[in-house]
């Protein structure tokens, strides 16, 4: 009887013993499925804030970063590997996050954002090569799948998250994760625990305001001739009212210097579209302004059935309701412009919930590909060509103007209807007529 209390202290050895064994077996799959989700949730991040501070080309700078990191981990790995142990890269990538996202905050430059991210895509490669390796070549294919899923998850994810969180709160909650991360990797987890209240203080204030927007300073930054037309509108910080992310382009509520009865919303900086005091829309004031090109096929056509597309924030809403349509469908891919419109409603009105009016959010092409719906008038006014260069934002795809395109659009109309394509650029009104003619 003496040894029974021996015997039983030996079998919860072994068993313990056998549980570490399992948990030490399964920390390089966990290890990659964690690592390589948050790569790609951080890598898709960064194209939208490298597109805002930045230029839309900027987008691909982003997706360089991240394998250029990615295969200098590895390296580093490999070359020295006393130095490049996980339980020094776990906590490693959860602090580099942790500054990745201060410095967006605080304002650094497109530069200063890009070089400081190669540190987490860095560690990041470290610790996908040595699970990699741990699990060994036996294992490959079960590997690569748990590798696979992970980034599809992260692609998946990304979009969806992108609009409740700003990148910097992404970036955070990245961080977050990376310190569960750590904590199978590492014995001692007080520094973990600081790394974590960091990320967490930071998050909660900047879920209450209390944080600058380090992002719109860079913006307002930029060259006055670069393709940021809210820039070259002289605009400071305090002109920002409003701002809402999505994953097509943040959106920037802009106080119009000179004219209180209307308000700028700019998508990544460019292609302004304009919310219009209730009052004077339903008059219709502002077509005799910088409404005149706009309301001309309304005056002279008087169409029952219209559709907009790139309605923005619906001004061409406004002037087919006071012509007389009776039906309006308006078209808008940014998922962010209801939120931002329901939030201005005590200004610009209710505009996409009047009597016949429909509002859908999804790309102009693909409604029109998926309606038998026909119409007198199909209109896209200064849709994503709101600046003088022409640019769009990097999200959303430059094809609206296509041959393919026009041909969906006439194949809509009804026998008498009318396409109307209005731009503020001659060169693009130029080129557009000539693709019509083709």
């Amino acid at each position: 009887m003496q040894f029974t209390p021996v015997l039983e202290g030996l079998r919860q050895g072994v068993q313990d013993a056998r549980a570490t064994l399992r948990a030490l077996k399964h920390r390089p799959a966990a290890t990659i499925a964690i690592v390589t989700f948050v790569v790609l949730v951080l890598e898709l991040t960064s194209t939208r804030l490298y597109a805002y501070i930045g230029s839309t080309h900027a987008t691909s700078t982003a997706l360089s970063i991240a394998l250029l990191g990615l295969g200098a981990g590895a390296f580093i790995r490999l070359r020295f590997p006393r130095r490049a142990e996980p339980r020094l890269a776990g906590p490693g990538l959860a602090a580099a996050l942790l500054c990745l996202a201060v410095a967006a905050i605080a304002g650094a430059s497109l530069s200063a954002l890009v070089a400081l991210s190669l540190v987490p895509f860095a560690l990041a490669g470290i610790l996908i090569s040595d699970a990699y390796a741990s699990r060994g070549s036996t294992a490959a294919r079960a590997t690569y799948a748990v590798d696979l899923f992970a980034a599809a998850s992260g692609c998946l994810v990304a979009p969806r998250v992108l609009g409740p969180l700003a990148p910097t709160e992404i970036m955070l909650v990245l961080g977050l994760i990376c310190c569960g991360l750590a904590v199978m990797l590492v014995a001692r987890r007080s520094t973990l625990a600081l790394i974590a209240v960091a990320h967490v203080s930071l998050l909660v204030a900047g879920r209450l305001g209390y944080l600058p927007d380090g992002p719109l300073d860079v913006l307002l930054r930029s060259d006055p001739h670069s393709e940021k037309a809210i820039v070259e509108a002289g605009t400071s910080s305090r002109d920002v009212l409003d701002s809402a992310w999505s994953p097509l382009g943040r959106l920037d509520v802009h106080r119009v210097p000179g004219d209180p009865d209307r308000l700028g919303v700019f998508t990544d900086g460019m292609s302004p579209t304009y919310m219009v005091q209730e009052a004077r829309a339903r008059a219709g004031s502002f077509e005799s302004t910088w409404g005149l090109l706009m309301s001309l096929p309304y005056r002279a056509l008087h169409p029952e059935r219209v559709l907009v597309l790139g309605a923005g924030a619906g001004a061409s809403v406004w002037l087919a309701k006071k012509y007389g349509a009776s039906r309006i469908d308006a078209v808008e891919v940014n998922p962010a412009m209801p939120d931002i419109l329901a939030r201005w409603k005590h200004f610009a009105g209710d505009v996409y919930h009047q009597p016949g009016v429909r509002l859908f959010t999804e790309d102009a092409r693909r409604h029109l590909a998926d309606t038998a719906e026909r119409y007198d008038l199909i209109e896209l006014a200064l849709a994503l060509t709101g600046n003088v260069h022409a640019e769009q934002p990097s999200g959303m795809e430059a094809n609206l103007y296509t041959i393919e395109a026009v041909r969906l659009y006439l194949s809509r109309l009804t026998p008498t209807g009318s396409l109307v394509l209005i731009h503020s650029d001659p060169g693009n009104a130029y080129r557009q007529l000539l693709t019509v003619i083709a």
